[in-house]
């Protein structure tokens, strides 16, 4: 009979029910109905500045050795904040660590603005030729970076003299930063190939902008074909030799016991005999959980903050995915979140997964109705929108502040990495399937194709959310009245649900 339900602006309860549209909804929701089921409480952006102030404080000021994590909104303020403390406390000295090289000589810039002195940055790699550039890329794909200067010591000896002396820069800027005793600015790659002794450390309260945990725990894939050139080498010593032949003749998830990884040693001696290999056979003979799927053999790579104390500020670092990957302590620092300036909408008309844009006129029916001034989808579907900006690659990006933005795609990826992270928590090693099902997260019940495994959905919702988060964060709307619109499945805070 066409009757349509009525809606919730005429029920006296709307403003005290956690409610759907209207009634029909809020009691039975369809496929696609995210339903907030915890009330979300925003404050000024003044009141939340003050408050992410005093959580600052309160997480420097703390004796307790350990993680000090503040999970605060892109765009609140953090790195201004951490750049005045330092600003007006010359007598303490940090050391902070960002995602790229490029954030780094931004923030470089913007604490010079501020005043700050005694402020150095680690040295970034100078712009060798094509050849050099590529030795060292792979270099660092196979797991010998710490040997990139041994090399480029031998290099400079038959190099050009351009080059010569442009390496001869790099390595005295990398001696001088270790006996350096001010600030000083780095990245998490490079923080995380530090030991506990290391002059960087030592007299220095260590910050970390944006969230580090997928830096200290990755997944790493390398051909089967490269394991067996390796196998083929006569210098392997056994237990190597063991664990690479169990690797290869298992067809499935594998977990090892640490005596059963032994470190490799890739000394420099040895790099031409790698010149053919393209993966990181050092890190998988040191994984402890790898997956081989016939053709191809990922595995999880660990690297510890060997730091006594750090402070993380972040959008997206959770203290509880912290506590189920490092031994340390995890002290949680939540703050306020302000109401935006901007407007966030969420369609949820489809999936948006790859599969779903991958259907034949799909994206040309989206790419119609975008009216944004840039889009960040998954790096395959660049092409099609047009467009430079994917997930994954996006952390740290201001040059979106502002502008109409549409973050396309739920970012999923391959369930072998969720479920390598999974075992990498203590799981065993065996295939977890996901299924559609609704399930709760952030204040919101929502139905998503996920795991049954508590840990590996938590593992699961928490990347998803990071990526999300993390680009939308890229528009600032909490200082800008521009618009965001999110086409995926997935709750996200603030967003006008469509």
């Amino acid at each position: 009979m066409d009757y349509q339900p009525a809606s919730c602006h005429t029920c006296p309860y709307e403003k005290d029910c956690l409610h759907a549209k209207n009634m029909v909804l809020t009691a039975k929701p369809g496929h696609s109905t995210i339903l907030p089921i915890q009330k979300q409480e925003y404050v000024s952006i003044e009141e939340a500045e003050l408050d992410l102030g005093n959580q600052f404080l309160k997480a420097i000021r703390s004796q307790e050795t350990g993680l000090h994590i503040l999970k605060a909104q892109t765009g609140i303020g953090k790195t201004s904040l951490y750049l005045k403390y330092i600003q007006t406390h010359p007598n303490e000295k940090f050391l902070i660590a960002v995602p790229t090289h490029q954030l780094k000589a931004e923030i470089y810039a913007k604490a010079l603005c501020l005043g700050v002195k005694d402020i150095r940055c680690t040295p970034e790699l100078p712009c060798f030729s094509e050849e050099l550039k590529g030795e060292l890329e792979h270099l660092y794909r196979i797991g010998a970076g710490a040997y990139v200067g041994n090399y480029l010591t031998e290099y400079s000896k038959s190099a050009s003299d351009t080059e010569t002396a442009a390496i001869r820069n790099y390595l005295d800027d990398l001696a001088a930063i270790k006996t350096y005793d001010g600030n000083i600015i780095t990245t998490h790659e490079r923080i995380l190939l530090e030991n506990k002794n290391s002059s960087l450390f030592q007299g220095r309260t260590v910050l970390i902008d944006e969230d580090i945990l997928r830096a200290m725990v990755s997944v790493k894939s390398i051909s089967n074909e490269d394991i067996l050139r390796v196998m083929h080498e006569p210098f392997l010593s056994a237990p190597v030799y063991e664990k690479l032949q169990k690797v290869l003749l298992t067809r499935d998830y594998q977990k090892f016991t640490k005596e059963e990884c032994p470190a490799f040693d890739v000394a420099i001696e040895r790099f031409q005999i790698f010149e053919s290999i393209e993966g990181d056979i050092s890190a998988l003979c040191s994984s402890r959980c790898v997956y081989n799927d016939g053709t191809t053999t990922s595995f999880i790579v660990r690297k510890s903050l060997s730091c006594e104390k750090a402070v993380i500020l972040s959008a997206t670092a959770q203290a509880d995915i912290y506590r189920m990957y490092t031994m340390a302590n995890v002290y949680d620092y939540p703050c306020k979140m302000a109401a935006y300036q901007g407007r966030l909408e969420l369609d949820t008309s489809s999936t948006y997964s790859r599969y779903a844009l991958a259907q034949e006129g799909m994206i040309d029916k989206m790419k119609k109705g975008l009216d944004s001034d840039a889009v960040i989808t998954f790096l395959c579907a660049e092409n099609a929108f047009h467009t430079k900006y994917h997930y994954g690659a996006i952390e740290g990006l201001n040059c979106l502040e502002g502008k109409n933005i549409s973050v396309i795609g739920l970012p999923n990826i391959s369930d072998v990495v969720y479920i390598l992270y999974g075992m990498a928590t203590g799981m065993r090693a065996e295939t977890y399937s996901m299924q559609s099902m609704r399930t709760s997260y952030n204040g919101y019940d929502f139905r998503i194709k996920t795991f049954s495994s508590d840990t590996l959905r938590k593992i699961h919702l928490w990347m998803l959310e990071s990526h999300l988060e993390q680009a939308i964060g890229r528009a600032r709307l909490l200082r800008y009245p521009c618009t965001v619109k999110v086409f995926a499945r997935f709750p996200v805070y603030q967003a006008i649900i469509l």
